[in-house]
């Protein structure tokens, strides 16, 4: 059985591999917005939610 600082340890490790994969899409995301690429297309491929395509998209506009 683990301890908890082995357990800690594991959970974080889980946890920054889930946020490594939802930073590569978004960065996926934006280079598809670039491209020209619209919503839909950008979901299918990237299963962001729309929402967050939409922001996004709105971020590069402001920039």
């Amino acid at each position: 059985m683990p301890t908890i600082a082995e357990k800690w340890f594991l959970d974080g490790k889980a946890e920054g591999k889930a946020e490594g994969v939802i930073e590569g899409k978004i960065e996926d995301a934006q280079k598809m917005i670039a491209m020209g690429m619209s919503d839909e297309q950008i979901e299918k491929i990237t299963a962001l939610d729309s929402e967050k395509i939409k922001e996004l998209r709105a971020s590069r506009k402001s920039s």
